[in-house]
């Protein structure tokens, strides 16, 4: 019995490790997508998960890809930024459940469920969670792209 328990917490430990060492690749690749404040493409498949900000209040999820858009569904915990970035593509936002502040050059917006914002592509943005968030966004054309 003993022996089968230090096999099992083995397994564990190494499943464990594998998996901190795909969380660390992901990161690394996000790190490598920006330059000078533009998101180019992200590494990733569907199904993936990535955290978009350092605090992990940002969780998104790749649920869709073809060769027009990508869509990720995303959730944000209450009072969690997301800082100001831009990329090539336009992105559509369509808030399911919570509200988000978000801003584009100088405009302000609170957006509840049930509202849709587009930003254009290049345009600079950030927004702020008011509360716990469920969004779905999608890009156009895709962000990702898939790991080599």
């Amino acid at each position: 019995m003993e022996k089968q328990a230090i096999a099992s917490l083995k397994l564990y430990q190494t499943k464990k490790a594998e998996l901190e060492a795909v969380r660390l690749r992901i990161l690394e690749d996000i790190s490598k997508t920006y330059d000078t404040g533009f998101v180019h493409y992200i590494p990733m498949e569907v199904g993936e998960t990535i955290y978009l900000d350092e605090a992990k209040g940002w969780k998104s999820k790749l649920v869709e890809r073809n060769n027009n858009r990508d869509v990720f569904d995303v959730h944000a915990k209450k009072g969690h930024w997301l800082s100001e970035h831009q990329h090539y593509q336009i992105e559509t936002i369509d808030v399911l459940s919570g509200s988000l502040r978000w801003w584009t050059r100088d405009e302000e917006t609170l957006l509840h469920t049930g509202n849709r914002v587009i930003i254009d592509k290049n345009l600079p943005h950030k927004g702020y969670s008011e509360e716990d968030l469920h969004i779905i966004v999608s890009f156009n054309p895709p962000l990702t792209k898939p790991r080599q």
